[in-house]
């Protein structure tokens, strides 16, 4: 529990830390413990035996924390000096049934007490965990979505730069189509609540750029039915702001 919360108070609930190493890490600092507070209770060269192994387990294993980015080792920490001031207060010689009642409170009234108020003053969610996966289930249903439209579009394009005659009625009746599509799909992405920035920024560059999909079609059906070529100048216009916004989307670095 205390490796866990040492987990949540230094990330600050931006990072979801899984595993069981915190506890492990707890029972290794309540071995620390123990051997140096109990050095008369077991022979020496074991005692050097088992401190060198647990030295050199936790060592290692928090240099890697150091060098892993993957690996949390405010969870190792926390765990490792929890387990080592429980392990010294529970701590008691081989021929003793328990520990000392008083050490013995102190380590379960210091622990109980600890983790009610780290529960409590614990910091406030970094995002609301079923809106973010509502939000990202949003972001794959528009990528599949997206790919239908943009496939569709790309035929109609080739149809009408082919040269050969074309059905008017037809082609107009698949924009509308079309149209309404990139609508509701601009629709959907609104999405309200407190969700990761990294997400809501990436909704909103996708509402942004369903938004000139959405006047690319509304273009060409004007260009159709009245063949002003200003229609033609502000297609252009938009595929730039899409392609601008298509580098944000696959560079958040640019975001």
């Amino acid at each position: 529990l205390l490796a866990s919360l040492s987990s949540l108070y230094w990330n600050q609930d931006e990072v979801a830390s899984i595993g069981a190493s915190g506890a492990v890490f707890g029972i290794f600092g309540a071995l620390i413990g123990y051997l140096l507070m109990q050095k008369q209770a077991i022979p020496k060269l074991l005692q050097r035996q088992l401190l060198k192994s647990a030295l050199i387990f936790t060592g290692i294993t928090i240099f890697l924390g150091v060098t892993i980015p993957a690996i949390d080792n405010a969870a190792h920490i926390g765990g490792l000096l929890s387990g080592l001031v429980m392990g010294s207060l529970l701590s008691k010689p081989l021929t003793r049934k328990r520990p000392p009642l008083k050490r013995a409170l102190i380590a379960h009234a210091g622990s109980v007490s600890l983790i009610v108020l780290a529960i409590i003053m614990a910091p406030p969610p970094y995002y609301d965990y079923y809106r973010q996966k509502e939000a990202e289930m949003v972001i794959r249903d528009f990528i599949e979505e997206e790919g239908l439209l943009i496939k569709d579009w790309k035929s109609m394009v080739d149809e009408l730069q082919s040269g050969q005659p074309i059905n008017d009625f037809a082609i107009l009746e698949r924009l509308n189509k079309s149209l309404d599509k990139w609508s509701q799909l601009k629709s959907v992405t609104r999405i309200t609540g407190n969700i990761q920035p990294e997400t809501a920024r990436r909704i909103e560059l996708l509402r942004e750029y369903a938004g000139y999909r959405t006047d690319n079609v509304s273009v060409v059906m004007q260009y159709l039915n009245t063949g002003d070529e200003i229609y033609m100048q502000r297609l252009q216009d938009n595929n730039e702001a899409i392609r601008k916004v298509m580098e944000k989307i696959n560079n958040p670095a640019l975001q």
